[in-house]
């Protein structure tokens, strides 16, 4: 069973932690669905409301819309913590996919981003917004440098938590 199965449910358990918590680090890692269904149509227009739809409905039409950006609504959860977030990018020449990332920092006034994926190339890329890119070969010097930036960001010794 999963925690959550929509961004709205997984936006309502940070706004729970974040009440109930001080927390001092978010690394926003959830891979989320960037559209939700809206309407489901058969051929003949008909709503299809049902969670099962019988095959014999024929062709469907499955109108999208954008689903909740959680990102964008963390820092206002999460006013004084150190927030990263994650961007997985498969289209596009590098250059293109570190613009996104950067986009995605001043966007959302998160304090970094960690970039891969096959439009950015091997390994990954850890954007702040006024230093350099750090880049990482794999994930285990990621996690490296991970647990080596975020105690000096927070200007203390870190504690783990699932």
């Amino acid at each position: 069973m999963s925690l959550f199965d929509t961004n709205d449910d997984l936006l309502e358990l940070l706004e729970q932690t974040s009440a109930a918590h001080e927390i001092a680090a978010v690394f926003h890692v959830a891979a989320l669905c960037d559209y939700k269904v809206k309407r489901v149509e058969d051929d003949q227009g008909r709503s299809c409301n049902s969670p099962k739809i019988a095959s014999r409905s024929g062709a469907l039409t499955i109108s999208l819309e954008p689903a909740t950006k959680v990102i964008a609504k963390m820092r206002h959860l999460f006013a004084e913590s150190i927030l990263v977030g994650w961007k997985y990018e498969l289209a596009g020449t590098p250059p293109e996919a570190l613009a996104k990332a950067v986009r995605q920092i001043q966007e959302n006034r998160t304090d970094a981003c960690i970039l891969n994926g096959q439009a950015y190339g091997s390994g990954f890329a850890f954007c702040r917004p006024t230093q350099p890119i750090h880049e990482c070969r794999n994930k285990t010097e990621l996690v490296q440098f991970l647990t080596t930036w975020l105690p000096v960001v927070l200007r203390r010794p870190v504690a783990c938590v699932r």
